[in-house]
């Protein structure tokens, strides 16, 4: 899929929402249909610190994303303190020792690879996108495009 039908797709998917959160429930589950992951949720971040989980897919999106609260680190934080996407298509790699109480417990779930994509508005880091796969894999390129939010998300920026 191309950068400009994703956006429509992803702005499609928000257009009907009755409220913020009924739309960001709606963008992760279009997240999940569209970019090839078994689950998405939305971070929010203020003041430099995890607030709570604005969006998900899935109940278990939901506890992946507030672990990442509960222990203090993830890549959710770093997407966000970084403004970079952080991805991590193995969490088994012996390599990959950034979060390791988060890590131990994500992997206790069944999900194998985790990607963050910070989200800011007017300059400023308010959070993440964050999706999740149970199996081991990459993103690839077509699933990872750069490029401004969905319309009407005006003065928004994230790697969609």
């Amino acid at each position: 899929m191309d950068r400009q039908r994703l956006r429509d797709a992803l702005g499609d998917a928000v257009t009907d929402a009755s409220t913020p959160l009924a739309a960001a429930d709606s963008l992760c589950a279009a997240c999940v249909q569209l970019l090839g992951v078994d689950g998405a949720s939305i971070s929010f971040i203020g003041g430099g610190r995890m607030q709570g989980t604005f969006g998900s897919s899935s109940q278990l999106s939901r506890t992946l994303d507030e672990l990442q609260f509960t222990y203090g680190e993830g890549p959710c934080l770093d997407a966000a303190s970084l403004r970079a996407p952080v991805l991590v298509p193995d969490l088994d790699d012996p390599l990959e020792r950034r979060w390791p109480a988060l890590t131990q417990a994500v992997l206790d779930h069944g999900v194998h690879a985790m990607f963050a994509l910070p989200i800011a508005v007017a300059s400023t880091s308010i959070g993440a996108l964050d999706l999740y796969r149970r199996a081991k894999g990459a993103l690839d390129d077509g699933e990872l495009s750069g490029g401004s939010s969905p319309p009407g998300w005006r003065g928004c920026r994230c790697w969609i």
